[in-house]
């Protein structure tokens, strides 16, 4: 599922991107207090999602996907540090808060965060 998504999102980005307008991150001091407000402790201890995301100038594509690769990354941690079962459930816990993860960290760009949303993203 992750590769479909991924693959469409590379086959329609010269589209898409061209539609969005680029915009600037926050530091990653605000990025580390909205995601561990929103309760993302542990995923933003087991990513890089702060790192990749810092200040840097961007497309809400370009968000959506290091999302994603994020949250891949943080569900094969926990599927070599957990049980399975444990780990499934976990993986659909993060399923089920990707859109609060989006919302934290599109906060200050509500046109980039209705943009992916219009995406079906």
């Amino acid at each position: 599922m992750k590769l479909k998504l991924v693959a469409v999102m590379l086959l329609s980005m010269p589209v898409v991107s061209l539609a969005m307008e680029k915009f600037t991150m926050p530091t990653a001091d605000i990025l580390q207090k909205r995601l561990s407000e929103a309760g993302f402790d542990h995923f933003i201890e087991k990513t890089t999602i702060i790192k990749q995301l810092a200040g840097r100038e961007i497309v809400a594509l370009g968000v959506a996907m290091i999302i994603e690769t994020s949250l891949y990354d943080y569900n094969e941690y926990n599927l070599k540090g957990m049980p399975e079962e444990m780990a499934r459930t976990m993986q659909t816990l993060m399923q089920m808060r990707k859109p609060q993860l989006f919302e934290s960290l599109l906060q200050d760009h509500p046109a980039a965060l209705a943009e992916l949303q219009k995406l079906n993203i």
